[in-house]
């Protein structure tokens, strides 16, 4: 059997050949290959911009609603179950609350839940937020949101036992507000919005104007006022309230 010996030159000419056919080929894939956006960096929005104002909801929170939150624990899994008023924690209130016949949550509409907020700082000696202290502040017109930052937050007593004497709307602010004002998101950082020995009639005022929504529990600490864009959702419950969570962002 003779053998031939391969000419250098035939050698680096397969070579080349090959590498082009490659060369090809990963074009072709190239161009068939879909290409997607990357993603969207966090700087997008700016470091720090994005502030979650809901609160955690823990067993035996300190609050007028104590939520039960059970395990059950399967093996390495843990399944659990949650016990608690639909007032606990952040939540929104919709009509259903002063009227059952009227709609619930679950048909709030997003277009309120989502969009530019006014945050305001109330004066720490206000306890009672009524139609005189609103129009003192000088609300932008066709205002939509609003949320008040009050004494509540300074004194963080949503961190302690419930206290009767937080800062809230009374009857005549709501009234004004309804009336008055293109509000439809009302915010504020305790359990209601209404001052506690008049809530009924703050609700009952607040709501007559059809798309009213009241967002209470927000954890406020670290928020400047200002202008920020709301997000805030709730679950999907046919009930007059849900938890919710709700970010802010600037």
């Amino acid at each position: 059997m003779v053998m031939t010996k391969k000419s250098p030159t035939r050698t680096a000419l397969v070579f080349v050949v090959v590498a082009a056919v490659s060369q090809l080929f990963v074009a072709g894939l190239a161009k068939k290959t879909p290409r997607f956006p990357p993603a969207v960096p966090p700087e997008r929005f700016g470091e720090g911009s994005i502030k979650d104002i809901s609160l955690v909801v823990k067993n035996r929170d300190n609050a007028s609603v104590i939520p039960e939150l059970i395990g059950n624990y399967y093996g390495e899994m843990v399944t659990g179950y949650i016990k608690m008023q639909t007032h606990a924690g952040t939540h929104l209130v919709s009509h259903g609350y002063i009227s059952p016949d009227s709609y619930t949550v679950d048909q709030l509409d997003f277009r309120t839940l989502v969009g530019p907020v006014l945050v305001v700082d109330i004066p720490e000696a206000i306890q009672r937020i009524t139609a005189d202290v609103l129009q003192s502040l000088n609300l932008p017109v066709g205002l939509k949101r609003v949320i008040f930052r009050t004494t509540n937050t300074i004194q963080k007593f949503i961190e302690k036992p419930f206290n009767p004497n937080y800062t809230g709307l009374t009857p005549d602010a709501a009234t004004w507000l309804a009336q008055n004002t293109a509000i439809e998101f009302v915010g504020n950082d305790y359990v209601s919005v209404a001052v506690d020995d008049q809530r009924t009639e703050v609700y009952e005022n607040l709501f007559a104007k059809p798309k009213m929504v009241a967002v209470e529990g927000l954890l406020l600490n670290d928020i400047n006022p200002g202008e920020y864009t709301v997000y805030c959702f709730p679950l999907r419950l046919e009930a007059e309230s849900s938890p919710a969570r709700c970010i802010l962002v600037q």
